[in-house]
């Protein structure tokens, strides 16, 4: 038996996301599940995808054009009988359409959430720390309330399932009055095959003359993510490990998030020892990584990522890096099973305290990360977890 399904998703294509370039794109497919995905257009053709079949809307019909070439292609499918899934990721109004579409041609109808996005609107809206205009905040604050109450009381009560990212947020959805049974997480993974043929690299934007060790961080570098811990980890450090050099390997969302971060390295004096490498394609970046002496993985603590399941501890597990990160949930829980690793509490002084010890014992760092891509392959490998989702989707299409 196989089962048809079409994902809606509210990024432009190909998606960067690495589970739905993993997940639905090589390792799905393997196991029976054909998946179309459709997204907004980048300008470019439609790319290839594994998966099946890749619509990308919009291209050239600006933003509300886009959006209603978007809604068109989502009725378009919910009337397509080849389908048994209708599937929406991340987007509350989709996920309302699409629920309706679902119901009225007799598919089931699933929701991913990677994210909460509504909850992180009306933060954001409240957080004067963030970027936004005063006149947009009322705005910001309104789309996520209305988000939010469509969402927890009509799209995921009447979904035939929801997948959530961790535990956690699997946990707080059930909370909001959602069926557990019909609740499932999946966690962020690693594509093991990929990371195979990472060979390390040193990033040669240095200074001339920088001599010390690295350590770096890989991921988004956004103001919401606090990572001047980091930066002020490096600057304390310096007494300790002289030298001490920090690879921020990834960028912000906006031109401001990464110019508060080298403002910061700046103002403590240690500007020629952070470099940030902007966004590079995952092989070069992991490449980097493995070129590093030491990883680290700052999330912080509170009810927006508490919930969320980090993509970069999995990652440098996978292909045996020496890794500190600090004491949320999901990071607990992974170092905790693997002890792979060291766990912080996330204060720029927990962080100077475990780095220093796994600099100054480097054999002692690099034996207990070496059995980290076995951990990665039973519990975090996209392999073993489309077996899970997979069975779910099987499920839901016997059930029709």
């Amino acid at each position: 038996m196989n089962v048809r399904l079409i994902q809606f998703v509210p990024e432009t294509l190909p998606t960067h996301r690495p589970d739905v370039q993993a997940l639905f794109a090589r390792y799905l497919p393997r196991l029976g599940i054909r998946n179309d995905i459709v997204g907004y257009a980048a300008g470019a053709p439609a790319p290839d995808w594994g998966g099946g079949d890749c619509v990308a809307v919009g291209a050239g019909r600006g933003k509300l054009g886009a959006h209603l070439h978007f809604a068109a292609t989502l009725l378009k499918a919910g009337l397509d009988r080849r389908y048994d899934v209708l599937q929406v990721r991340d987007m509350v109004w989709a996920g309302a359409l699409g629920l309706l579409l679902a119901r009225l041609s007799g598919k089931r109808f699933c929701y991913w959430m990677s994210f909460l996005m509504s909850e992180s609107r009306m933060r954001r809206a409240r957080d004067r720390s963030e970027s936004v205009a005063a006149w947009k905040r009322p705005l910001l604050f309104a789309k996520g309330w209305l988000e939010y109450q469509l969402l927890y009381r009509l799209i995921l009560p009447l979904a035939d399932h929801v997948f959530t990212q961790s535990d956690a947020m699997r946990d707080y959805v059930a909370g909001r009055g959602i069926a557990a049974a019909r609740l499932s997480a999946v966690p962020m993974g690693v594509d093991l095959e990929r990371v195979a043929a990472v060979t390390p690299q040193r990033w040669p934007g240095w200074p001339a003359g920088s001599e010390g060790p690295v350590v770096c961080y890989l991921g988004a570098l956004d103001r919401l993510r606090g990572l001047e811990v980091l930066i002020d980890a490096i600057a304390q450090l310096q007494a300790a490990v002289p030298g001490v050099r920090l690879l921020l390997i990834g960028d912000g969302s906006h031109p401001p998030e990464r110019a508060f971060l080298e403002r910061r390295a700046a103002e403590l004096g240690i500007a020629g020892l952070v470099c940030v490498t902007g966004w590079l394609p995952s092989e070069r970046a992991w490449s980097l990584v493995a070129g590093c002496d030491l990883a680290l993985s700052y999330v912080p603590r509170g009810f927006l990522f508490d919930v969320s399941s980090p993509t970069k501890l999995a990652e440098y597990l996978s292909i045996g890096m020496p890794s500190v990160a600090n004491d949320s949930p999901d990071q607990a829980a992974v170092l905790g099973d693997s002890e792979r690793g060291w766990l912080t509490d996330g204060t720029a002084s927990g962080f100077v305290k475990s780095i220093t010890f796994a600099l100054h014992e480097p054999d002692i760092a690099r034996l207990r990360a070496a059995d980290g891509r076995a951990y990665i392959e039973q519990h975090r490998s996209y392999a073993r977890l489309a077996e899970g989702v997979a069975a779910i989707y099987f499920r839901l299409a016997g059930a029709q």
